[in-house]
């Protein structure tokens, strides 16, 4: 079977390497899946967890107008799916998905044309119709995932460039407070000199008024020298 290839390119800053690439490609093999071991088509989704990926292949099932959908044993089914590409008949599908690794969803899918599920073998191009949906269906999701991711990428690299923004901010004000307590300094250098140059003109008023105390002291001193000598 000729594999059916894409890679996903994106660049993902904080999360991934720039070089991180995504391949994706679908396999046929033998699944249990749809109560046995049934052929299937197996793919590997990116960037979506399990829930994400079943929410979105529920979605996609509207394209097969089924009579009825539903989740059994861990598997979404959908019954007497139809459309005329795949086959002239109704028939069933089969879907699960499972965690295979870091980032990434094993997704099988089985097609039930009821007494033979799709195989390339036996259905050649029917089979090719419904691997392509399958491939089709895994890089939409894989884009999708991607754009979840690169959205958080730019929502981080937001939130870094405010942060530098309030960084450089912060650098303005510390400078400006620099300049005043600069010139805070200066006014107080200028203030202690003048205290200083007070200080000194003060000591010599006090030594000033000592002297005019003594002098006062000596006039007291002879004022009361005369009154005692008065008879």
């Amino acid at each position: 079977m000729k594999s059916l290839t894409i890679i996903v390119l994106y660049c993902l800053g904080f999360v991934y390497p720039l070089s991180a690439q995504h391949k994706i490609k679908t396999e046929e093999s033998h699944q249990n899946i749809g109560g046995g071991r049934n052929n299937a088509v197996v793919v590997t989704i990116y960037d979506l967890d399990e829930s994400s990926v079943e929410k979105g292949w529920k979605n996609e099932l509207k394209n097969f107008n089924p009579e009825k959908t539903g989740t059994k044993s861990g598997e979404i089914f959908a019954d007497n799916a139809s459309l005329g590409s795949v086959s002239g008949n109704v028939f069933d599908i089969y879907a699960r998905a499972e965690k295979s690794g870091e980032n990434e969803v094993k997704f099988i899918v089985a097609f039930d044309l009821g007494g033979a599920f799709l195989s390339s073998a036996q259905h050649g191009g029917s089979f090719r119709t419904a691997e392509k949906m399958v491939y089709d269906f895994a890089v939409k999701m894989t884009l999708q995932g991607v754009a979840e991711k690169l959205k958080l990428a730019k929502k981080e690299l937001e939130k870094r460039n405010r942060k530098l923004e309030q960084l450089v901010k912060d650098k303005e004000r510390l400078n400006q407070d620099i300049e005043k307590y600069k010139t805070q300094i200066m006014q107080a250098e200028g203030n202690i000199v003048r205290a200083q140059e007070e200080i000194k003109e003060n000591e010599k008023m006090q030594e000033d008024a000592k002297y005019q105390i003594g002098e006062q002291e000596k006039a007291v001193k002879e004022i009361e020298d005369q009154e005692k000598k008065v008879e």
